[in-house]
């Protein structure tokens, strides 16, 4: 890559977003040392909430999946041989609520990402973590009574330090709708362990990002029709999470 071409991208880019791409860079290797330590463990509670709006179906077998109309088996949670973005979705672990799921079987898979997530690198990065947390609060809400409390315990230490480090290490360097994932999903965060730094943070995230990202006719700026739809369904997760607790 030519110096022209590091002009051309950098030039677009803000001042805070280069700040923060030399920072994460800078600490990437203690980041890597540290994401394998359960920073504090702390209990949740399940939030009241009412039917969210369901996604595809993903899991189609014990161990075979649908993203992105490429069908595989699971090989680990890093093999990129169907696209780093089939890998992603894998990590986000939407198919712990698709329809038809027993408990049992995701429960499982969430025990397999716990067991496996210090040799899982794409998991701990800060927008799967983002997604993931919600979707684990919601099928922790929804199946609390169902779930033994050793296996609560378990998951509310994990769900708990992806939060903590999730809460350090925001996307200010990518901004846009990453920025709006990472305060939705701390919002759930800290609502779900009555948390309030991960709380304020949100809102003081959402508070901005939001008057910032959503143009005046209610389009996202960044007139994507997928990212707009992403962004409205959290939107209206957050309003659900809200509303009755």
């Amino acid at each position: 890559m030519n110096v022209l071409t590091y002009y051309h991208t950098v030039k677009h880019l803000r001042i805070k977003q280069m700040y923060y791409q030399i920072k994460y860079r800078i600490s990437k290797r203690h980041k890597q040392k540290t994401d394998r330590v359960t920073i504090l463990k702390k209990s949740g509670s399940p939030l009241q909430l009412i039917k969210w709006i369901t996604k595809d179906i993903s899991l189609l077998s014990d161990t075979t999946f649908l993203f992105l109309n490429i069908e595989a088996p699971f090989y680990n949670w890093n093999d990129e041989r169907n696209s780093k973005l089939w890998i992603y979705n894998l990590n986000y672990m939407d198919y712990l609520l698709q329809p038809g799921i027993s408990i049992t079987e995701a429960s499982s898979w969430i025990n397999k990402f716990i067991d496996e997530l210090p040799e899982n690198p794409t998991g701990s990065e800060t927008y799967p973590t983002s997604l993931r947390c919600i979707n684990w609060i919601k099928f922790i809400s929804k199946s609390y009574s169902s779930i033994p409390d050793i296996q609560l315990r378990k998951w509310d230490n994990s769900l708990y330090s992806q939060y903590q480090k999730l809460y350090l290490n925001i996307e200010y360097h990518l901004l846009g709708n990453h920025l709006l994932e990472n305060a939705y999903s701390l919002l759930w965060g800290g609502l779900y362990f009555q948390e309030g730094k991960f709380y304020e943070k949100a809102v003081w995230l959402l508070t901005q990002e939001l008057n910032e990202q959503i143009l005046p006719d209610g389009a996202h700026y960044e007139l994507s029709p997928m990212y707009h739809e992403i962004l409205l369904d959290r939107l209206l997760d957050c309003i659900n999470a809200l509303k009755i607790q």
